[in-house]
């Protein structure tokens, strides 16, 4: 019976150990090919739409159809983390899943407009 008490123990630790683990991996999303982005055509690259400064320059596409015309991603946007959306732990993946938490909002909409 103790031993049967220590497996349990042994076990429960495991899953918590890896749960605690799972809390430290963090996950991105990237954008969907359908959100809307900013192009430079002088420049051949693409922003999303908070790291432009002068919208009235760019013309609006999709992700989709930039990738097409071979843009590149702005620098100083992409490495701003401006075509992404933090998401949840490794854990809190798995408890989304399980029901346990709701899921974070979009920064992108269905129509692929940005939530911001």
């Amino acid at each position: 019976m103790r031993s049967f008490l220590n497996v349990i123990v042994g076990l429960l630790g495991i899953v918590l150990f890896i749960a605690m683990l799972g809390f430290g991996i963090s996950t991105t999303k990237t954008m969907p090919d359908h959100a809307w982005i900013l192009v430079d055509d002088a420049k051949r690259v693409y922003l999303s739409q908070p790291c432009a400064s002068d919208g009235d320059r760019f013309r609006l596409l999709t992700v989709r159809e930039a990738y097409e015309l071979k843009y590149k991603p702005d620098d100083d946007c992409r490495n701003s983390s401006g075509f992404v959306s933090e998401g949840r732990s490794l854990t809190g993946m798995f408890l989304e899943k399980l029901g346990l938490l709701r899921p974070l909002p979009e920064r992108w909409n269905e129509d692929g407009t940005w939530n911001w």
